[in-house]
């Protein structure tokens, strides 16, 4: 007896075996897609939660400085003239907190190594029946910025210009208001 072999075999064809890698090799390619858009935005919830941070750390500092707020003794750093226009930050007095925080959200004394950026903008407020300045409560706005992508991260927190390009930056406000404590 002899054992003969059918002309089709029992076995997977070429066309087969290079449909089944398309079909394999598509859905990879759209794991890898999906991988990068998801890191993509992780890494902006990251930032954006930094951001938020500083600012909630700037409205913290604020208060602070309003506990501190005596209109006869200037004892505050920054509440004493609230002029309503946007302005850099500055530092405070120790040179521990200011304008410019690094891209894990840590203080940096120099702008040039800045990777958030902080403006801040102090509004007194005054009710309609209380015209007369000085009536101990301000609104205070702060703005923290950082580049979007492919832009150079130490050319604009030493800028004295503060206007915010919504193309050029993302950027988180932040809203309050400062009570002066008697």
């Amino acid at each position: 007896m002899t054992l003969r072999r059918s002309p089709f075999g029992r076995g997977y064809t070429m066309v087969e075996l290079m449909m089944a890698i398309t079909v394999f090799a598509i859905g990879v390619m759209g794991i890898a897609a999906m991988q990068k858009i998801t890191l993509g935005s992780n890494l902006h919830a990251k930032k954006l939660a930094t951001a938020t941070h500083i600012a909630q750390s700037w409205q913290e500092r604020l208060a602070a400085d309003g506990s501190l707020w005596l209109a006869a003794q200037n004892a505050s750093q920054w509440l004493d003239n609230p002029t309503g226009d946007w302005v850099r930050a500055p530092k405070d007095v120790d040179d521990t907190f200011g304008p410019s925080f690094g891209p894990l959200g840590e203080y940096v004394s120099e702008v040039d190594q800045a990777y958030f950026c902080v403006n801040i903008r102090l509004s007194e407020m005054r009710s309609r029946a209380d015209a007369l300045p000085g009536n101990g409560l301000v609104r205070s706005e702060v703005l923290v910025f950082w580049p979007r992508e492919g832009r150079e991260p130490a050319t604009y927190c030493g800028d004295t210009q503060v206007n915010i390009d919504a193309d050029a930056f993302h950027y988180v406000h932040n809203v309050s208001a400062v009570r002066q404590k008697p």
